[in-house]
C-alpha cells in the first residue's frame, strides 16, 4: 500500500459467478471501497469551528467535495514491477533519507512521489477501468456514502489478465463556505469575513497498488480500498481576506495534506 499527498462509498458493485474465465475474456471485475474522513478533533474551538494559524480560527458551514471519478491502471503480466530503492535514485536525485529525496532541481520529493513518476514514465500500464461518480460528499461532518453507478463502469467493471499497477481519484469540484474569525488583532472585522472558495481545476490523487494480480490463482472478485484523509492543516496559512490568494492557498493546502491510500490485498 503506498500513498501520496496531494471520501465510505461503494463503487461499481458487480455479481460475480463462480465461473473461471477463459483466455481471451475478462478475468476479473474489479469493485472498489471509497472511504472519505477527516480529523479535526484537535483544533476543534466548539461545534464546526476549528484553529486554523495564525491567530484565526474558521467557522465551517459547508466542505464539500464533487467526485468524478476512480480510475485503474492494468499492466500486461510480464511487465516488470518498477521498485524505487532510495540507495540507488533515479536521474535526477539524490542525497535520499527520511522518506524524501533532494531533487536537482532543490525540491525535497518524498519517496512515494519518485515511484509514482517512476510509474508514470515507464510507459507499460493503460488505463482499464473508470467508475464514473457524479456525487458529493460533505466532508467537515461523519462521513456519508456515496454510490456509484455500476452501468456507468468501462466494461461492467471487468479486468483482463495483468497487474493493476495505479489508482486515481478525480475531483471536479471543492466547495468551502464559512466565516473566518480574527482571535489575535484586528486584522478581519469583529463579526468575522465570510468565506466562499470554490474550486474548478480538477484536482486528482493517485497511489500505486501492490501485489494486484488479475489472472489465473487469483481471486476473480478484486476488492480496493481507498481512504482519502482530509485534516485542518487543509485550512492553514491562508489570507482569508483576499480573493485571489485565499483560493491559490487552499488548492495548494489541498494538494499537500491530503493522504490518498489503497489496499488491494484481497
Amino acid at each position: 500500500m503506498m500513498t501520496t499527498r496531494c471520501l465510505g462509498a461503494l463503487l461499481c458493485a458487480a455479481m460475480l459467478t463462480a465461473c473461471t474465465f477463459e483466455d481471451g475474456q475478462p478475468w476479473g471485475r474489479a469493485q472498489v471501497q471509497l472511504r472519505t474522513s477527516s480529523d479535526f478533533t484537535q483544533r476543534a474551538v466548539s461545534p464546526n469551528r476549528l484553529r486554523v494559524g495564525n491567530g484565526f480560527e474558521l467557522e465551517v458551514q459547508q466542505f464539500t467535495w464533487h467526485v468524478e471519478a476512480i480510475e485503474l491502471a492494468l499492466a500486461p503480466p510480464s511487465t516488470a514491477s518498477i521498485d524505487f530503492d532510495p540507495s540507488a535514485p533515479p536521474a535526477g536525485y539524490s542525497l535520499c533519507h527520511n522518506g524524501h529525496c533532494h531533487a536537482d532541481d532543490g525540491r525535497l520529493v518524498d519517496y512515494e512521489d519518485i515511484a509514482l513518476e517512476l510509474h508514470s514514465g515507464m510507459g507499460a500500464s493503460a488505463l482499464a477501468f473508470v467508475q464514473q461518480l457524479d456525487g458529493q460528499q460533505a466532508l467537515f461532518t461523519t462521513p456519508a456514502t456515496l454510490a456509484g453507478d455500476p452501468e456507468r463502469c468501462t466494461n461492467r467493471c471487468e479486468l483482463e489478465r495483468g497487474v493493476l499497477t495505479l489508482a486515481s481519484v478525480n475531483i471536479k469540484e471543492v466547495t468551502l463556505t464559512g466565516i473566518a474569525h480574527d482571535v489575535r488583532d484586528e486584522r478581519l472585522p469583529v463579526e468575522g469575513h465570510p468565506v466562499s472558495i470554490t474550486l474548478t481545476e480538477p484536482i486528482s490523487f493517485s497511489a500505486l497498488l501492490d501485489d494486484a494480480q488479475i489472472g489465473p490463482g487469483e481471486p476473480v472478485e478484486r476488492v480496493l480500498r481507498a481512504r482519502l484523509m482530509i485534516g485542518a492543516s487543509v485550512f492553514d496559512d491562508i489570507a482569508w481576506g483576499d480573493p485571489v490568494l485565499a483560493p491559490q492557498r487552499f488548492r495548494a493546502n489541498l494538494l499537500e495534506h491530503t493522504d490518498f491510500t489503497v489496499n488491494s490485498t484481497p
